[in-house]
């Protein structure tokens, strides 16, 4: 694969999708799903766009797309990476809710994997002029302003530790306080979306990210990717405490979601966290 060639693509979608966003924020009609979410005009636009970007990659054997909105045409987890080698994943409007309701905390994922491992990953906030992207082998880039002649190119450094106290910030999903409470846990964000607390967690910005397992492939991987790209950072299922070191049908449901919540963190602190956060959620629900 012309790795370099997918990246350029890719950054050239991030920028018309986001343009895209940008201008239909305040009139796209929206609608609950037959799962009981949110879609908007703009994710249909954006997964559309995708399909017709990328077009001659899809033509390629083993290349193909899975995105939110078409989930129920492509088939299992298990027929996909049992007949593709490369699986791109989009989440058109990661943070519907948001977005849907005029907040810029919204953003667009995009990742390709290969044989289960890395190849390119990108997060956009088009609200927030913010673009964080990496390749395997080549690391990881923030800009600032992208797109425009003012952008600024930030090279981003692994991971540095942070010790994981009571004051730590982490990110996690706010299923888990709908669920059982974890008020008293630490100074920690409910992020309103997974790529909210996802760009924080690359940045440097928290000690870690637990999602929940209501999030799907495309919600997840495209983090791991960056996880992986950085490097000093692993990733937990938070049920079992396996590291995933790859992606593969395993990880998921059929309806693509998956098995379990995914624990983010520095390598050297998973094991602490994990713990810590395993006996809060014993204390809250006792």
């Amino acid at each position: 694969m012309d790795v370099k060639k997918a990246l350029a693509d890719a950054l050239s979608f991030m920028e018309e999708a986001g343009i895209l966003a940008v201008e239909n924020q305040n009139k796209a009609a929206c609608q609950i799903k037959a799962d009981d979410t949110l879609v908007t005009e703009t994710d249909l636009a954006i997964t559309e766009m995708a399909y017709e970007h990328f077009g001659d990659w899809f033509k390629q054997p083993n290349h193909i797309l899975i995105d939110e909105e078409s989930i129920d045409k492509i088939g299992t987890p298990e027929q996909i990476f049992a007949n593709s080698d490369f699986q791109w994943l989009l989440d058109p409007i990661d943070g519907t809710m948001p977005y849907a309701n005029g907040r810029p905390s919204y953003g667009i994922f995009l990742a390709i994997v290969h044989k289960g491992f890395p190849v390119l990953s990108v997060i956009y906030q088009p609200a927030q002029d913010l673009l964080i992207y990496g390749t395997s082998g080549k690391g990881v880039v923030k800009v600032k302003n992208p797109f425009t002649p003012q952008a600024e190119m930030i090279p981003i450094e692994k991971y540095q530790l942070k010790e994981f106290t009571s004051q730590s910030m982490f990110d996690i999903s706010r299923s888990y306080l709908i669920q059982g409470g974890w008020r008293k846990i630490f100074y920690g964000n409910t992020q309103e979306c997974t790529l909210q607390g996802g760009v924080r967690l690359v940045q440097g910005q928290s000690s870690g990210l637990l999602t929940s397992d209501k999030c799907s492939i495309w919600d997840v991987v495209p983090i791991w990717c960056l996880v992986k790209m950085l490097g000093g950072g692993e990733v937990y299922n938070f049920s079992t405490k396996e590291i995933i070191n790859q992606i593969d049908a395993s990880w998921f449901q059929e309806d693509w979601k998956v098995r379990s919540g995914w624990l983010f963190a520095p390598e050297k602190a998973l094991d602490i966290m994990h713990d810590y956060l395993n006996e809060v959620m014993n204390e809250e629900a006792a």
